[in-house]
Order: structure tokens, then C-alpha cells, then sequence
């Protein structure tokens, strides 16, 4: 349990005839599919149809959904308010993915849901949208737009009471249409006071690594509420961030 928690569950071999087989059940007819590394546990497909319409699929199995079992119940015991359920199967967790993807798009841009499948050995594919881009977190140069667009975006899904639950510079894409919020699957769609405050102090800290703590601020402060500021204080401690973030910190 320790291990999977510090290390993250084993990235186990998906066999690509199953997705394709998968998504062939749910109506959708792929001519290409090719392995995305994502730097997570999680295997991720890119895929195409023959209209040309690109996809993004993640494939959740029992070892992905035991890990994130184990990661959000360390959180909610080292932070009280903090990490929230997991759901009891692969497929749940997909449904939930997908929930969340369709209530944030409503209210953020985001990835639109496609489908949700099983696939072999207890697997569920989710499958969304691919969106173009390159990750906040790698873009040498980010702009004042850009840092407020980000902070706008996050000020939205505050006003509705949604989590992020993940919300670090790798969970956000630019492109040249703007920013997409991404990796929804620890998301919350009616959220605590301790788990909203938890994302903005998450976006902060990251940002605050990427461009510095005043541009960071000053972004964060020109658009978002003086309540939504208040509320992230408490949560201003290591055991809120993600461990991609801790690690930049160190």
C-alpha cells in the first residue's frame, strides 16, 4: 500500500485490439490508435476515425482505481476535508470522469465526453475529445493573458462549487484557441470549502514555481474574489499539493 502510494500503481500492458474492440461496441469506428505517455499510471490512447475527428481515451483498471483509493484516503487522513471517494469500480470511476467533464465544459473549457465502455479484464474506457496543445507546465514563455485567463477560468468553477482536485500546470493546456483544463479524474462537482481552497492554493503554488510568487499573485488577486482568496488560506500547507508540485518545490 505504502508503495503504490509514494510510486503509483504498476503501469500495466494494454492490449490494443481490446480498446479498439471497446470503442467498436460503442459505435465509434477507429482507423488508427497509438499509445500517449502521459508521465502517469495510466495507459492513455490517442485515436482517429475515419472523418479525420481525433480522440483522447483512458484506460482505468483495477490497479489504477486501487491507487487512487489509496492516494485520496492518505489525503483525507493527513488533511481533514480533503480527497473526497473513490468510486468501487473501473467503471464507475469512468462515469464519474465523465460526469465531470460534461458540468466543467458547462462552465470552463474542457475535453467533451464521448463514451464510456468496458473493456477485458474489469477495464472501462473513457473516452473524450482530444484537444490540442501544449501543457502549462512546459511552456518556457507564459503571458500575463494567459496566467489571467487561467485564474478567470478557476474564479468560474469556484462560483459553482467545483473541484479540480488536481489542479497543477500539467492539468492545463494553451493553445492558440486558450486554455483547457484537463485530468478530471479526481474532480468534485459539489465541493467543500476545504477542497475548493485546496485547488486554488494547488494553482498558485504551481504557478508560483513557473512564473514566479508576484505574477502568480497578481494574476490570481486581478481575478479572483476576495472570498475565494480567504477561503484558500487555511489549506496553505504541503500536505494539499500534488506530488508533481512538492517535488518542484524541493
Amino acid at each position: 500500500s505504502l508503495a503504490l502510494i509514494v510510486f503509483g500503481a504498476p503501469r500495466r500492458s494494454v492490449n490494443l485490439d481490446s480498446v479498439r474492440q471497446a470503442m467498436i461496441r460503442s459505435g465509434l469506428q477507429i482507423n488508427q490508435i497509438e499509445p500517449r505517455g502521459n508521465g502517469s499510471s495510466t495507459p492513455t490512447f490517442a485515436t482517429s476515425e475515419p472523418s479525420g475527428r481525433r480522440l483522447f481515451v483512458r484506460v482505468i483498471g483495477r490497479d489504477q482505481r486501487d491507487s487512487a483509493l489509496l492516494l485520496r484516503l492518505w489525503r483525507s487522513l493527513s488533511l481533514k476535508g480533503v480527497g473526497g471517494g473513490v468510486s468501487a469500480t473501473p467503471r464507475r470511476a469512468t462515469d464519474r470522469e465523465a460526469l465531470a467533464l460534461g458540468i466543467f465544459g458547462a462552465v470552463a473549457p474542457t475535453p467533451a465526453p464521448v463514451a464510456v465502455t468496458g473493456a477485458a479484464d474489469d477495464a472501462a474506457l473513457m473516452v473524450s475529445t482530444y484537444v490540442t496543445g501544449d501543457r502549462l507546465a512546459d511552456r518556457p514563455d507564459v503571458s500575463d493573458k494567459v496566467l489571467r485567463e487561467v485564474c478567470s477560468c478557476v474564479a468560474a468553477l469556484q462560483r459553482r462549487r467545483l473541484a479540480h482536485g488536481n489542479l497543477d500546470t500539467s492539468s492545463i493546456l494553451v493553445s492558440v484557441r486558450g486554455v483547457t483544463l484537463i485530468d478530471l479524474s479526481r474532480a468534485n462537482v459539489d465541493a467543500n470549502n476545504a477542497a475548493l481552497g485546496a485547488d486554488v492554493v494547488e494553482l498558485l503554488a504551481s504557478l508560483s514555481l513557473l512564473v514566479g510568487v508576484d505574477r502568480a499573485v497578481a494574476a490570481a488577486r486581478a481575478e479572483l474574489p476576495d472570498d475565494v482568496l480567504e477561503r484558500a488560506v487555511p489549506m496553505i500547507q504541503s500536505a494539499v499539493l500534488s506530488k508533481q508540485t512538492r517535488i518542484q518545490k524541493l
